[in-house]
């Protein structure tokens, strides 16, 4: 996977978890009246700017599909 300097993978690689977790916001707001935890919401913010911090990409141990 392609990574930018500093360890931050690509605005393109986050795109599809931010358009998931936008969705997960919509329906928690819309079915649940809640919001998102702060953390959650800030590192959201991270990954929108490109800092988010190493480790928490796609391509992070654990997170693998099976």
């Amino acid at each position: 996977m392609s990574r930018t300097s500093g360890g931050h993978g690509r605005a393109s690689e986050w795109a599809p978890a931010l358009a998931t977790f936008e969705r997960l916001r919509a329906t928690l707001s819309n079915e649940l009246g809640v919001t998102p935890m702060p953390d959650t919401l800030a590192l959201v913010r991270q990954i929108e700017k490109g800092t988010a911090p190493a480790g928490t990409g796609p391509e992070s141990p654990g997170l693998s599909r099976t």
